[in-house]
């Protein structure tokens, strides 16, 4: 095998989280995908690469060159930790400026939420911690300032609101 050192040969994501996969290409067709550590990523065939622990390898793409040699083209490849992959929140759509109004934030751990938008209307809200858990849930009736108490420790989370015209989230933070 003739090792040869070529970044822009394969493309593709540098990273993926575990339990998820990335799809790498490359332009010589009909060659074979291989990590160098498959407890941390593993090549499902096809350029297909599954995230298995937090970790780095090196991405190998052997081919049968025209000499009828193989050539190895690698590729610098990370699988990130779960800590930094699992926010919980998939994806924000902002619906509106100030669309969410937490008071006072920072808080003591009691504050007041007002979702600013569709009035009238019942939205479920949650907090989630910074490791993705949901540590609180409530409804709020939009348009109407709901007092909050909560017993969470210390830290930053995020409220999500959910009503008919989107999701917004905000950050919170909690100081005891």
């Amino acid at each position: 095998i003739e090792a040869v050192l070529d970044i822009g040969g394969i493309t593709g994501p540098d990273s993926v989280c575990p339990g998820y996969s990335a799809t790498l290409t490359h332009s010589y067709p009909g060659g074979t995908w291989l990590s160098s550590d498959s407890t941390i990523a593993k090549s499902m065939g096809g350029g297909s690469i599954r995230g298995i622990a937090p970790g780095s390898v090196t991405i190998m793409y052997i081919a049968v060159n025209s000499c009828g040699a193989d050539t190895a083209f690698m590729y610098g490849f990370r699988v990130s930790s779960s800590l930094a992959c699992n926010t919980a929140i998939t994806q924000v759509t902002t619906f509106a400026s100030q669309a969410l109004q937490i008071s006072p934030n920072p808080s003591g751990g009691t504050f007041s939420i007002t979702l600013a938008t569709g009035t009238g209307q019942q939205a479920p809200v949650t907090i989630i911690d910074m490791l993705g858990r949901q540590v609180a849930a409530f409804v709020v009736e939009a348009g109407i300032a709901k007092e909050v108490q909560t017993d969470i420790p210390a830290g930053v989370y995020f409220v999500k609101a959910q009503s008919g015209e989107g999701t917004v989230t905000e950050r919170l933070v909690v100081t005891r």
